[in-house]
């Protein structure tokens, strides 16, 4: 099993407005702990990242994923 496959993306607040074809990258980066949601529950695909998030997906894939 991929890292982040069984990850239920379904409970966030935006979880159908994306298309079914972002659904597996986002099921690996939420797996992971890469894509965290925002304080409205929400993960924002879409939107532009603040300079923070992107730091924090950084640290954890260099940390944690790509060992």
């Amino acid at each position: 099993m991929s890292v982040g496959e069984d990850t239920n993306i379904l409970s966030y607040n935006d979880a159908f407005t994306w298309g079914d074809w972002a659904v597996p990258a986002l099921q690996w980066a939420c797996g992971t702990g890469v894509l965290e949601d925002s304080p409205a529950g929400m993960l924002r695909p879409t939107d532009d990242a603040t300079r923070g998030e992107i730091a924090h997906a950084i640290h954890v894939f260099c940390e944690d994923v790509a060992k």
